[in-house]
């Protein structure tokens, strides 16, 4: 072997990026109508055995050197793409972290002064491994959650900024919290947040921040179910404010308007492609009846839905006051996969929500719908930039805000 062999253990993957990938020969979306849910069937039983078996992720990438390496014994050639230095694996090409996209140390604009990479590089090395393990366990025994925490970041980071504020209960009958608003229906997942705080207390006593946990819950709710990889920096503070009245009046309505979704998210420093990809998190999650009854008993002009898909909607939720506020349908064909199914959905007319159909067939919008809806991978590398840019909204850094010892409540000084 050449020069290079020694530096097989550290290879970046990068999804997306052909190295000169005879496309005749191999595609990344080989098995799409064969078995469509291959990636996710093994992403899901290979996680059950590296939760038992710390040195399996060691056994399966020898595995993989050794097998390619054997019959066709051509050397690594090194490449450079970008600011990383990559080792492609030449006669292995279509190898990938399943559903991921690994993005490694891109900035996206963050003020570095603010928040970093490294953030708990001495305080508390292992927070990132620590909260994943407990994100993994929960996943694997709740399929819904990763809708749960993703949502659960977008209500927090959207109201005072991405600062723990949502998970803040009323210390008195006349201050209401957040979470008292009604546009918080159904927000779930605080009290796992509390119990990974727990955790990281006793590893690292005073030291990882709500929001952080909340923004690392989000980022691996998006990874577990297919999506993207996302780095994002650390170091937010928690709040030591709550309320339900900026919530009420920051949190976007039901009948969201194009214009105003493309203002919401261009305040938090996205161009036009992120905020249609930002919203693509509907990919993920189910809608309630009551988030979309006026939509279907009180129909505006240009809605733009299929009649199979209205009679499906109508079946589910079969009165303008529904039933139950529980009752519910899901935002796309694959709710418990991070994939671009939502845009594909959309074009055909099935979108649940009224912004959903809308951004389909706005001029300023359809454009980038169509290219998420037939390019994934391309809907994930500007969802991650989005998801960074979003999880970085009016953080509280340095002097500004705590680090809550509970998280439910602000410190008692």
């Amino acid at each position: 072997m050449g020069s290079c062999s020694p530096l097989f253990g550290l290879a970046v993957v990068l999804i997306g990026i052909p190295f000169g990938i005879n496309e005749a020969k191999l595609a990344y979306d080989y098995y799409k109508y064969s078995c469509p849910n291959l990636e996710t069937i093994v992403k899901r039983e290979m996680l059950s055995i590296f939760l038992t078996d710390a040195t399996a992720p060691a056994g399966f990438l020898r595995l993989m050197f050794h097998d390619c390496q054997v019959q066709r014994g051509e050397e690594f050639e090194v490449g450079a793409v970008g600011a990383l230095t990559v080792f492609p694996l030449t006669n292995c090409t279509n190898l990938k972290p399943v559903g991921a996209v690994v993005l490694i140390g891109i900035p996206f604009g963050i003020n570095e002064a603010k928040l970093a990479y490294d953030y708990y590089k001495y305080s508390c090395p292992n927070v990132e491994t620590i909260v994943k393990r407990e994100m993994l366990s929960i996943f694997l025994t709740d399929a819904t959650a990763p809708a749960g925490f993703l949502r659960l970041m977008f209500h927090d980071c959207q109201v005072q900024g991405c600062d723990a504020s949502i998970l803040l209960d009323s210390d008195n009958s006349k201050h209401k919290p957040e979470m008292a608003s009604s546009k918080n229906f159904a927000i779930r997942k605080r009290e796992t947040i509390g119990y990974i705080k727990s955790i990281l207390e006793n590893k690292c006593p005073g030291k990882v921040s709500c929001a952080d946990i909340i923004a690392l819950a989000a980022k691996e709710s998006v990874s577990f179910s297919g999506g993207p990889h996302i780095q994002i920096p650390l170091g937010r503070k928690d709040s030591t404010t709550s309320s339900y009245q900026q919530a009420d009046a920051s949190l976007p309505p039901q009948g969201i308007k194009v214009h105003e979704l493309i203002h919401t998210f261009a305040s938090k420093g996205m161009n036009l492609e992120e905020s249609i990809a930002i919203i693509g998190a509907h990919t993920l999650g189910v809608g309630h009846c009551m988030n979309i009854a006026s939509r279907l008993y009180d129909p505006q002009p240009n809605g733009h839905m299929h009649y199979g898909y209205e009679a499906f909607l109508r079946f589910k939720c079969p009165t303008r006051v529904p039933l139950s506020n529980f009752t519910f349908v899901p935002n796309d064909i694959t709710p418990t996969i991070f994939d671009n199914q939502y845009y594909r959905d959309i074009l055909m007319g099935k979108g649940l929500f009224t912004i959903d159909s809308s951004i389909s067939t706005d001029p300023r919008t359809a454009p980038i719908v169509r290219h998420f809806a037939i390019d994934q991978n391309y809907f994930f590398q500007v969802f991650s930039s989005a998801f960074v840019k979003l999880s970085s909204t009016n953080v509280l850094t340095k002097g500004k805000g705590e680090v809550r010892m509970k998280c439910s409540h602000i410190n008692i000084n």
